[in-house]
């Protein structure tokens, strides 16, 4: 999934509630939301976008003009941003850690440096020097083949 759009009124619960729910989650959270509404009143905006929406349009609009929004938000270039995810695995830059799922691992800086490659160039293929820990190589054909 590469992109939610979010009506906040919905005939079976509240937007906002599941606005919460998808970004406290860890396979949404990373995901942009962009919130349509006719719910237009400044507060209702201000929530929204603290609550984690990337973006907030208000009803009536234009299809173009959404249109338009979910590009700029889906042309992102993943590469420079500072988190990025590959199958459970996810890369803060910023903070310098990967997460299995939710959970930080306790890398060395090498290990760190070696799956970082690795999540930046999820289609190019490397290979295993002799000298790379068996550990690596194992959580390697655990998690990714």
């Amino acid at each position: 999934m590469d992109l939610i759009v979010l009506d906040l009124i919905l005939p079976d619960g509240d937007g906002i509630d599941l606005l919460k729910y998808l970004k406290s989650s860890f396979k949404f959270k990373r995901i942009p939301v962009v919130i349509v509404s006719a719910r237009g009143a400044e507060l209702d905006r201000v929530l929204g976008l603290e609550l984690g929406a990337d973006d907030y349009v208000v009803k009536p609009f234009s299809v173009r003009e959404l249109v338009l929004r979910v590009k700029k938000l889906l042309k992102k270039d993943l590469s420079s941003m500072p988190q990025q995810k590959v199958g459970p695995l996810f890369l803060d830059k910023e903070k310098k850690t990967i997460f299995l799922e939710d959970k930080p691992l306790n890398l060395t800086p090498t290990e760190y440096k070696i799956l970082e490659i690795l999540i930046e160039n999820p289609e190019k293929v490397f290979v295993i020097s002799p000298k790379i820990s068996w550990q690596i190589c194992l959580y390697m054909l655990n998690y990714f083949l």
